[in-house]
């Protein structure tokens, strides 16, 4: 179990909402600035890809509307995935001994469940895997989810002398 210190309880709240926050931003300004880069003439077809796999065909030829509801899947998504790795951080050891390799199996994860499992359950187009953009899109979610959330998570926790886990106030300063 995690102890709270000074209240942190909120303060914890805050950070995993703030990272889900910015690892959405670095994923969603990731695949924008990839499909720019591959030749994309309007990068709200991103999010109009993200609206399809709720809203089907309607996400890809919707206007505004369904940009903005991809956007707003695509930080939802962002969300969960950043609470299951708080919990997991907090309940499983080994990820808190190296942040690196915890964050980059982390991206991989994530990139594995959500193009093995969630994309085909969904209603967006169907894509047949090629290595180029499986390889580029795990490093993005390498880069923009799993390795900023390992650094964040341990910054938010430490341990006391006795070795349990402790939920550090945001207000705090590492020692």
């Amino acid at each position: 179990m995690i102890k709270q210190e000074n209240g942190s309880a909120a303060a914890n709240r805050a950070t995993v909402f703030f990272a889900g926050i910015l690892v959405g931003t670095m994923d969603g300004l990731s695949a924008v600035i990839h499909y720019l880069i591959k030749g994309g003439q309007h990068p709200e077809k991103v999010f109009n890809f993200v609206a399809s796999g709720l809203f089907g065909k309607a996400g890809l030829s919707g206007g505004v509307q369904m940009v903005v509801a991809g956007v707003l899947l695509h930080f939802i998504i962002a969300g969960i995935w950043t609470i299951i790795f708080f919990r997991a951080y907090a309940r499983i050891e080994i990820m808190r001994r190296n942040r690196v390799i915890t964050g980059v199996l982390y991206g991989l994860l994530v990139w594995t469940i959500m193009t093995r499992v969630v994309l085909p359950l969904s209603r967006t187009p169907k894509i047949p895997f090629r290595w180029e953009p499986a390889i580029t899109g795990a490093l993005i979610l390498i880069i923009a989810i799993g390795l900023p959330l390992s650094f964040i998570a341990n910054r938010a926790y430490k341990k006391n002398r006795s070795g349990q886990l402790i939920a550090m106030n945001n207000e705090e300063e590492d020692d």
